[in-house]
């Protein structure tokens, strides 16, 4: 799952959500633990700098290289010399998909993304594991088990809208009806429009 420090950003407004029809569901950090803590996730932030993701896929390296030097000779396995390191790549895949999580390329940094991130699954088959369509592949992805109880969300906000007070209203009332927010509903209060 992906999110945000920035709760109503026009970049963000324009990237992800289809004009006039946008809204960004705020979380308090405590709920965001939460829901990771509750789910078997970790919380991490993205890391944008091309400086500190060459430090630490080195560091990765580094360890890869040392684990290979601490392997025993027996426990090698007899097979073309070309494929003698997948067991050693396969054992250390967690370690590698823990750490590329976290890399977004630094063009993005604006939206200062934070992301709910779950432990490695192996199996393609495992029942946690479902699949969505995308924009043009299909993507695995795991439920995560929303609280039952209390608000879900801290606030929403309200995209721009050519229809700002009905927009506010409409959506007020569904998060009251279901009592889904803590915090009410906030109009963005940008004036972007699309042009038609």
């Amino acid at each position: 799952m992906s999110l945000s420090a920035r709760e109503n950003d026009l970049s963000q407004w324009r990237a992800y959500t289809p004009y006039a029809k946008g809204v960004c569901l705020s979380f308090s950090s405590e709920q965001v633990s939460n829901l990771a803590r509750r789910n078997g996730c970790k919380v991490v932030k993205c890391i944008y700098g091309k400086d500190e993701k060459t430090r630490l896929a080195k560091l990765i390296v580094e360890k890869t290289l040392e684990t290979w030097r601490n392997t025993h000779q027996d426990e090698i396995p007899r097979a073309h010399p070309s494929q003698k390191y997948h067991p050693l790549f396969e054992s250390m895949k967690s370690n590698y998909l823990a750490l590329f999580v976290l890399f977004k390329d630094q063009w993005f940094s604006s939206e200062e993304e934070w992301r709910i991130v779950s432990p490695y699954i192996a199996s393609y088959v495992d029942e946690k594991v479902d699949y969505r369509v995308g924009a043009s592949i299909m993507i695995p992805y795991i439920k995560i088990a929303l609280p039952s109880e209390g608000p879900l969300f801290d606030r929403i906000w309200i995209g721009p809208t050519e229809h700002n007070n009905l927009s506010m209203h409409a959506i007020s009332a569904f998060m009251s009806k279901y009592r889904l927010v803590r915090n009410g509903c906030i109009s963005s209060g940008i004036s972007y429009r699309e042009w038609r």
